[in-house]
């Protein structure tokens, strides 16, 4: 849901529970933010046109050329 969204990179956000697995821990998309910020790189999370989560990821070469 869209007042969900801000939340999902929050370590041990799990979202609504009636429809989330039992055994997440909610750590992946915090871990997947952090980590791309470390490489200088761009993590954005947006509502899909088909009701999903679309996660966009922007990176840099070594050479610190956009890919």
């Amino acid at each position: 849901p869209a007042d969900q969204l801000a939340k999902l990179t929050t370590p041990f956000f799990r979202g609504d529970s009636g429809r989330t697995a039992t055994n997440s821990t909610g750590l992946g998309l915090a871990i997947v933010e952090q980590t791309v910020a470390r490489m200088g790189g761009v993590f954005e999370l947006s509502n899909a046109n088909s009701g999903g989560l679309c996660a966009n990821l922007l990176l840099q070469r070594a050479n610190g050329e956009p890919v």
